[in-house]
């Protein structure tokens, strides 16, 4: 039998011109393999995060460039492989400490403390966050488009051989794997389970049209209360380092005299600008009387109103 197959398969290479390889293999940067992705193998994905942040100039760009690179170039990597793959959770924790590391720092290293939770950073914008991705989630939501395959059963050879192999006809909805199934399918199963209130006979009942990855991220993370001061820090004709500040303002993250106090940094909190009072991030920038003088006069001289600061709080 073995030489059978071995002369249907000379046969087939000669046809095609085809040069016979051996597994693993690596295609457009991503290692092919048949079995389960090892964390070595990954390893490829963290290595190319690295190798970005090592040349965009670290220190030197503002928290808004970084920002922005954190959200269009490093999550975009590991976005391209979740399309692809099921990464293992390990390597996921790491990109996004690498991710977190870069945007407060400047490096890959942790080195200093981090201003905000990365939960909040996590936040879309509309609820007090910065819009960045969390990995974790962003898998869950990727495999849940194999999940969507399987309900609708498009011409694809990975669903036929799924249906064919593993479900074998059983309803996809109440399927359970067996003990000997791979990691693979054990993993869509989970998340099968974990999405199943958001389908109806088998549909996507978010939209109509099909499942999409960024709607399965939105009804997979956990939401926050949307917050009033959203168009004031996300205005269009502020700059992306100045929009970062104002945020920083809002989420009373600035390391102010009061906090630097309470750390026995500073020997008082008082306001560096005014001395009346104890210097938080709402008094320096709304209740100061040198502040709100200097804000009048700038407002005065290009001749704009001033909102109250009970109206911004």
């Amino acid at each position: 039998m073995e030489w059978l197959v071995r002369q249907v398969k000379d046969e087939v290479l000669k046809v095609s011109g085809c040069v016979e390889g051996a597994m693993p293999f690596r295609y457009l940067g991503i290692p092919i393999n048949p079995s389960k992705l090892s964390k070595k193998e990954c390893q490829i994905m963290a290595d190319n995060i690295l190798d970005k942040i090592r040349c965009f100039g670290t220190r030197k760009l503002s928290y808004g460039g970084r920002l922005s690179l954190v959200n269009f170039v490093l999550t975009g990597l590991y976005s391209y492989w979740a399309n692809i793959f099921l990464i293992p959770n390990g390597v996921l924790r790491k990109i996004d400490a690498y991710c977190r590391n870069y945007l407060w720092d400047g490096s890959s290293d942790y080195s200093r403390a981090h201003m905000v939770k990365w939960e909040w950073v996590c936040s879309p914008k509309r609820e007090g966050g910065l819009g960045v991705k969390y990995s974790l989630d962003w898998n869950v939501a990727a495999i849940g488009k194999l999940v969507w395959w399987i309900y609708t059963k498009p011409d694809s050879l990975w669903v036929k051989r799924v249906n064919q192999i593993c479900i074998k006809g059983v309803d996809w909805a109440s399927y359970q794997p067996k003990t000997h199934m791979g990691w693979n399918l054990k993993t869509i199963c989970k998340v099968k389970d974990l999405m199943q209130p958001s389908y109806s006979m088998g549909q996507w009942t978010a939209n109509p049209k099909g499942y999409r990855i960024h709607e399965g991220y939105h009804w997979i993370r956990t939401k926050q209360q949307p917050i009033g001061w959203y168009k004031l820090v996300w205005h269009s004709r502020c700059l992306p380092k100045h929009r970062f500040l104002i945020w920083l303002i809002m989420r009373n993250a600035l390391n102010v005299k009061d906090k630097l106090f309470r750390h026995g940094i500073c020997l008082d909190d008082l306001c560096c600008l005014c001395g009346t009072a104890s210097e938080t991030g709402v008094h320096l920038f709304h209740q100061c009387v040198y502040s709100q003088g200097l804000v009048a006069g700038m407002a005065s001289f290009i001749h704009i109103p001033v909102p109250s600061a009970n109206a911004i709080i």
